[in-house]
């Protein structure tokens, strides 16, 4: 069975199932069944655990009776948007009928779950979200030729077609956790001035959404790179527990959605912040904070289900990087960077050739 028909066959059998108890008089029982990611870090890779919700009507109270047609109005929406072809926003979705959702997150949830019930990706529902990430560093086309692109650029809900003259150029791609280091590095053209050449930068705004992990898997899948060496993707992030694990989630993915492995990014290098970053200026820097019981709890939690489960080279990575901070105690943000000789962008340039310099002799 094709991608888009496993939806259409669950979602057009479930509302089968519903019509034939309906004509169950007097003692029918409609019911909408969905398989539900479970645990204590949504934001956690590896294995997951799932359980099955049961929506029925009129159901035990009112709140069941609610979300049952909370779920039936978002598998409608799904099966139009299958049918013909259109792909909606899950902001569409909410706001056809915002008084039955009540909020944004609810329809997120559900949709999410439908994809994990399916077993496709949420894309292949035909719903994407609006997307959060920022880029810049394409070119963009115009008459007169390619020309650099100075301001940043929403990532795209959904990419047709990116062109070639757009990426033959970039020496580099660097993904930034922060929106504020991003543009303070856009507002200083770090993409165009780096002494290793033009790059692209991009930014999640902190965990990043699907759409900003599609946006990088698919520049790095493009067919640029079979006639010309791709770039090396660098990524920096905050010496603390959610910046490593966010770094995580780029290269493994996320344990709440197991079925988007696609969009992994395995290739990324960690340029930092790390704990050797961090040592210098533990005595007199600021910037340097102390882990908060919240952050000890994560990393050591983090620790456990990397050494029950990890097998990949950046596991190791993470799990060295966490002992350290755990020891230290500390954790530092990327501005710390910017005190040191040559502000972020010096230390970028330096981190950057170094590692393509070992990328070239691979």
């Amino acid at each position: 069975m094709s991608s888009r028909g496993q939806p259409l066959d669950y979602i057009e059998t479930t509302f089968l199932d519903i019509l034939s108890e309906i004509e169950k008089r007097p003692c029918g029982r409609p019911k909408i069944t969905l398989k539900r990611i479970v645990g204590d870090d949504p934001h956690q890779c590896h294995q997951v655990t799932e359980r099955e919700v049961t929506y029925s009507w009129p159901g035990k109270n009112r709140e069941e009776a609610w979300r049952f047609a909370c779920v039936g109005k978002i598998l409608a929406e799904i099966h139009e948007a299958l049918h013909t072809g259109v792909t909606v926003t899950k902001r569409d979705i909410y706001y056809r009928d915002p008084e039955l959702y009540g909020k944004q997150a609810l329809v997120d949830r559900y949709v999410d779950d439908i994809a994990y019930t399916c077993n496709v990706t949420r894309r292949k529902l035909n719903v994407t979200a609006s997307a959060k990430g920022l880029h810049v560093g394409l070119l963009q086309s115009c008459l007169a030729g390619s020309t650099p692109n100075a301001s940043f650029e929403a990532v795209p809900d959904s990419i047709q077609r990116l062109q070639e003259h757009s990426l033959a150029h970039l020496n580099w791609i660097l993904v930034i956790e922060k929106e504020a280091t991003f543009r303070s590095l856009v507002e200083k053209r770090f993409q165009w001035n780096s002494i290793n050449g033009p790059g692209l930068m991009m930014t999640g705004k902190g965990y990043p959404d699907l759409a900003t992990r599609r946006f990088l898997r698919t520049i790095c899948d493009h067919e640029t790179w079979l006639h010309r060496r791709r770039p090396c993707i660098f990524g920096l992030f905050d010496a603390d527990p959610d910046g490593i694990n966010i770094m995580q989630i780029y290269c493994q993915g996320s344990q709440s959605l197991p079925h988007e492995t696609e969009l992994n990014v395995p290739e990324m290098q960690w340029l930092g912040v790390r704990a050797a970053d961090v040592l210098a200026e533990v005595q007199n820097d600021e910037s340097v904070l102390k882990l908060t019981s919240r952050d000890r709890k994560k990393a050591v939690a983090m620790l456990g289900r990397l050494n029950r489960e990890s097998e990949a080279v950046v596991d190791e990575q993470c799990k060295i990087e966490l002992q350290r901070i755990l020891v230290l105690n500390v954790k530092a943000e990327i501005q710390l960077l910017e005190d040191r000789p040559g502000g972020l962008e010096g230390w970028l340039n330096g981190r950057i050739r170094m590692q393509l310099r070992k990328s070239i002799h691979l």
